[in-house]
């Protein structure tokens, strides 16, 4: 009987396992991010640019989802690469590094240096 479960268990594990791996190259990945149709924003002149690294991007659409989620504050444009860890702010007026640490740290990831 204990074995019975034991395989079951490890049956489920592989299935689930298995789930997030096609997700994952389907490019639905860790975030169900679409960052294939993702927009291009622009903004006007750049009076203010912060760079910083962010801890447990894992994929491009980590990235993206933290693109779009600053992206939505009004000026603001934020390019971020999950490769090296770094985003780059720029906004066209002072930046509140404040409120962009609290943006990321609501999306789950971490600010662990400012530059």
């Amino acid at each position: 009987m204990a074995d019975a479960v034991i395989i079951a268990v490890v049956a489920l594990l592989l299935v689930f396992a298995a789930k997030k791996s096609l997700r994952h190259f389907k490019g639905d990945c860790c975030c169900s991010s679409s960052h294939s149709e993702k927009e291009k924003k622009t903004i006007g002149k750049v009076n203010d640019r912060i760079e910083f690294s962010v801890s447990g991007m894992k994929c491009q659409g980590c990235a993206d989802k933290i693109e779009c989620a600053i992206g939505k504050l009004n000026g603001v444009l934020a390019e971020a690469d999950y490769k090296s860890g770094k985003c780059v702010v720029s906004s066209e007026e002072r930046i509140d590094v404040k409120e962009i640490e609290r943006i990321i740290s609501s999306l789950g990831y971490k600010v662990t240096s400012l530059r």
